[in-house]
């Protein structure tokens, strides 16, 4: 594999992970909700502060990193290309909603 081909896969693979990083970050939330016995403005922050703080941060990232990646400016973006660290996080996230999903059904508390 080329050094061109080696960096495009390693981007495709940050591209994977940053995705199963949002389709986590979506469930964990609720998951952690019906674990924690929280009620009223609590459990909706608990409920919904990770998807938040997760969107905002993938925004805000992506503008910084993306903004002007014309030719000139594509080192911003370079850094998916150096390692699949984002992959490793993602599945990470996937990992930890099943763990929080399998505790939600042992305890019997998935609604």
């Amino acid at each position: 594999m080329s050094d061109d081909e080696s960096r495009a896969w390693i981007f495709q693979m940050n591209i994977a992970g940053l995705t199963l990083l949002l389709f986590a970050s979506g469930y964990i939330g609720p998951h952690v909700a019906l674990l924690m016995p929280l009620a009223g403005w609590s459990q909706a922050l608990v409920h919904y502060l990770g998807e938040l703080v997760l969107t905002c941060v993938a925004i805000g990232l992506a503008l910084w990193r993306a903004y002007g990646a014309s030719e000139p400016h594509r080192g911003r973006v370079a850094w998916l290309k150096q390692s699949t660290v984002w992959f490793y996080i993602g599945l990470g996230a996937v990992v930890v909603n099943l763990v929080l999903l399998t505790a939600v059904l042992m305890l019997g508390k998935l609604e």
